[in-house]
């Protein structure tokens, strides 16, 4: 999926991994105070079970890479 051809939305929980060039996988959210706490969390989750290669960030624009997944549903 093209970023273009991404919905908008007021904010974005993004994963980012550490293959394809960070390749981004997007949910909506409501706003960007929960994106950034659904982040957070996400985050927390992910270094304690030992995924170094995950990032998650909350966006209100998000950054050009490519979009490997868009999730119609939010995640939080």
């Amino acid at each position: 999926m093209k970023l273009k051809d991404v919905p908008r939305a007021l904010a974005y929980v993004v994963c980012h991994d550490c293959f394809d060039n960070g390749a981004m996988e997007v949910w909506p959210a409501s706003n960007l105070l929960t994106a950034q706490e659904c982040a957070e969390r996400k985050q927390t989750n992910a270094d304690a079970q030992g995924y170094d290669s995950v990032m998650w960030q909350a966006y209100a624009k998000l950054p050009h890479k490519k979009v490997w997944k868009y999730h119609s549903i939010t995640i939080c």
